[in-house]
């Protein structure tokens, strides 16, 4: 008879995709006529035998570690035609990440992302490692990391995508803790032209997340991981659940197959809770448990209205992280227009925290290195100072603009505009957007 541990791994097995029910059961019938004989024969000995699974599959059943490469092995290091491996920077449920020098990009140094191997035997695991890898080859953004080249190399599928050398926003809560104001809406803007722009393309990115947010050698924001992307025009089941739990919407969290751009949105909200708060919106015993409080609890008032935080603040997180999408932001281009008309007001009024009472300002004069503990030298967040050189799409206003001191022109011969004319008070600009989102 199977113990435990071999049906945990039987089911690891079935959860991969890598066998069926039906096989799980043709090995424990065996198992059992064996035992009947006197032979005690290991479930994962009939699996193999019976070629159910193959080595590659074993190991990760049993390690949970994928097959790796290893740079330093002459053979190995060339393992994909077209490029060099240098050094393995990380690794995740689908792929090994390398540093790879590219043949075709004259030696430029580009991020290898390679599938592990015993997924080879899923079409589907295939099937999404490519469409990830071919949608990313087509899209042009600067917020985004960028993609060169996919395919299979020899006996290896893979992509080459833009090595960004910096540290990612997850890294940064880490070493710091959570972050002032400022700084979390310079990510959460950054973030949002991204998400603009994908949202012009028809493309949901649906896992919206500290650990996919990384900031390059120049401090300036990439989005990254869109293997829980979808156009829309792809067929989606209903009841399948993709993405973190701690940031999905609710509607993910059903198992919604009709889910859009507000689904990022409020998966960036509930990314902006962590930053300012410090701690996930909501967490439970196991992913299910929270799973049902994204789709049931409201946010905590001890912690959105304890003064920690500004009064627009907890505007934003309420309405990017409201349960019923109808409610929130409708798009990425809202949210970056009231951002942007806080922090304007804000610059306009020399606005001071400390003198207002409100517990964290938006002056986005970061003067920082979010990117400290990089390989390569930091800089400050260009996004969060005037003269920012990021492209922006459709409905977004320049970062010059939104980013200028009171009273500064933006074109030769334009008259300095008068700070008193502006929002006088920071409960007043609340009104003016909750009125101008209908709240």
């Amino acid at each position: 008879m199977a113990t435990r541990d071999e049906m945990i791994m039987a089911v690891k097995a079935v959860q991969n995709g890598f066998i069926n029910q039906q096989q799980v059961q043709t090995a424990l019938d065996i198992q059992r006529q064996m035992a009947e004989k006197g032979k005690v024969i290991p479930l994962l000995t009939i699996f193999t035998k019976k070629n159910f699974l193959d080595p590659h599959q074993v190991q990760f059943i049993t390690t949970g570690q994928g097959v790796a490469l290893d740079p330093k092995d002459p053979k190995q290091r060339r393992s994909v035609p077209g490029y060099k491996l240098l050094e393995k920077i990380g690794q995740g449920g689908m792929a090994s990440v390398y540093t790879a020098e590219s043949e075709a990009l004259d030696g430029e140094v580009v991020a290898l992302k390679i599938l592990f191997p015993h997924h080879y035997k899923n079409a589907k695991f295939i099937e999404g490692f490519l469409n990830e890898a071919k949608m990313l080859s087509e899209l042009d953004h600067p917020n985004l990391v960028r993609g060169f080249d996919f395919g299979q190399g020899g006996d290896l599928y893979y992509m080459a995508i833009e090595y960004v050398d910096g540290q990612s926003v997850q890294q940064m809560l880490d070493e710091r803790g959570k972050l002032e104001e400022s700084l979390a809406l310079s990510v959460v803007l950054q973030v949002a032209r991204a998400l603009h722009y994908l949202g012009s393309q028809g493309i949901t990115h649906r896992d919206i997340k500290p650990d996919n947010m990384l900031f390059d050698d120049r401090g300036e924001l990439k989005l990254i991981d869109l293997g829980f992307a979808k156009s829309a025009s792809s067929a989606e089941e209903e009841g399948v659940t993709c993405g973190t739990v701690q940031y999905i919407s609710p509607e993910q969290a059903r198992g919604r197959s009709d889910v859009d751009i507000r689904s990022d949105i409020y998966s960036l909200g509930a990314t902006l809770y962590h930053l300012v708060i410090g701690e996930v919106p909501f967490s439970g015993s196991d992913s299910m448990d929270v799973m049902a409080k994204q789709v049931l609890e409201e946010l905590s008032s001890d912690k959105t209205k304890s003064g920690a935080i500004s009064q627009q603040m907890q505007y934003f997180l309420e309405k990017m992280m409201a349960k019923e999408r109808e409610i929130r932001y409708q798009s990425p281009a809202e949210v970056i227009e009231d951002i942007e008309t806080v922090v304007q007001g804000n610059r306009d009024l020399q606005f001071r925290p400390e003198q207002a009472g409100m517990g964290g300002g938006f002056e986005l004069d970061v003067g920082g290195k979010p990117g400290s503990g990089r390989r390569r030298g930091s800089g400050p967040l260009k996004s969060a100072r005037a003269g920012e050189s990021s492209r922006r799409a459709g409905a977004e206003t320049s970062g010059r603009r939104a980013l200028r001191r009171p009273g500064e022109s933006t074109r030769a011969g334009e008259p300095k505009r008068d700070p008193a004319k502006r929002t006088t008070s920071g409960s007043s600009m609340l009104d003016r957007l909750k009125k101008r989102r209908g709240w």
